[in-house]
């Protein structure tokens, strides 16, 4: 809710005609640096969903599993995406944006939140908690997948 309530009161100064300006190369390492983030970001689910799925019933057709999967991570990575491209190109057009960014991405989203007042810096408080929690079932799956590497991960004690 608190991204649709960003993307709602941020839109007037997204700035849809912007171009990129550097040179053909820059604009592919670019896109290739991107399309990196976003799979690194998309990837560390794979562990998570092989962890979770196990309790699934034996039943469950493999395409309902697959469709449930890539619907969720396809929807929530596009979506979060397509609003922080969003609000970067606005950057440029608002000088508020622009000295708010020179500070931290945090200060950028807190400016965008800004004309709502307490009721932004509340919604800024739920995207920062999400992102935590969001973070939470990869540490756990991938502590898991660590342990897969070697018997000397037996010797860790485990509490």
């Amino acid at each position: 809710m608190a991204i649709l309530v960003l993307l709602g009161k941020s839109a007037p100064y997204y700035n849809t005609s912007a171009t990129f300006a550097g040179e053909p190369g820059s604009l592919t390492a670019s896109r290739c640096s991107f399309f990196a983030l976003i799979f690194a970001s998309v990837i560390g689910f794979s562990a998570v969903s092989a962890d979770f799925y196990v309790y699934y019933p034996t039943t469950t057709p493999r395409y309902i599993t697959f469709s449930m999967t890539w619907i969720a991570v396809f929807v929530a990575c596009i979506l979060c995406n397509i609003v922080g491209i969003a609000i970067a190109t606005g950057v440029d057009s608002n000088p508020q944006w622009a000295s708010a960014y020179t500070v931290s991405s945090g200060a950028l989203l807190l400016e965008c939140y800004s004309p709502l007042g307490g009721f932004g810096s509340f919604c800024l408080i739920i995207l920062a908690l999400t992102s935590v929690t969001n973070n939470a079932p990869c540490t756990y799956s991938g502590a898991l997948t660590i342990q897969v590497l070697g018997r000397y991960a037996e010797a860790v004690p485990r509490w």
